[in-house]
């Protein structure tokens, strides 16, 4: 009797093991949302790619002048830090809305109030539950000499030490390979703005 019991707690063990690396291989496949389709790709573009720090100058035309931003490549959008004034919001079809926002221009904390179309929302999860949406608009940026046109949610970043995150899609555009061990290895300037498709 008392065999027949070790028997099935050691099977019971085997289940919940074998239960819990299946569960962590999917939740890692989800996470990284690579596919077998995406990541050839990824590999052929990284010899392209032009080698950015973890942290650099960006220069952001709508202020005409440079902040420091975080590249990351966990995040897939951009988000820069804006005080949203007003969304104006049309009932007439195919007319965008527009949103009314300041941005931090300088080190000093001036700000610059700007209007532009919104492209459209995100959804951001609340940790208490529920959601909340930020208005996208697409921006030019330059990253190491790389002049990009790209969405940029806009965000209260005012608890974090960036008031711009690069995600992956701006440096997918951009061909921008990031090495986390390097931060100011490029300089913003872009000769010419004409953003790269």
């Amino acid at each position: 009797m008392q065999l027949m019991h070790i028997y099935k707690i050691i099977g019971l063990c085997f289940l919940i093991v074998l239960g819990c690396a299946v569960n962590s291989h999917a939740y890692a496949k989800t996470e990284t949302g690579l596919t077998e389709e995406t990541a050839p790709n990824a590999e052929d573009n990284a010899a392209d790619s032009i080698v950015v720090g973890y942290v650099e100058n960006v220069f952001v035309e709508a202020i005409d002048n440079k902040i420091k931003a975080k590249l990351d490549t966990g995040a897939k959008t951009s988000s820069i830090h804006a005080e949203i004034i007003e969304i104006k919001e049309y009932e007439e079809k195919g007319k965008k809305d527009d949103v009314i926002f300041k941005l931090i221009i300088d080190k000093e904390g001036n700000t610059k109030q700007m209007k532009y179309p919104v492209k459209r929302y995100v959804r951001i999860k609340k940790r208490d539950g529920g959601y909340f949406r930020r208005p996208v608009i697409e921006m030019n940026l330059c990253i190491a000499g790389v002049a990009i046109e790209e969405e940029v949610n806009l965000a209260e970043r005012d608890v974090f030490i960036y008031d711009l995150l690069v995600g992956r899609n701006m440096l997918a555009k951009g061909h921008l390979a990031v090495d986390s061990s390097k931060a100011f290895t490029a300089r913003p300037n872009c000769p010419s703005f004409e953003t790269s498709e």
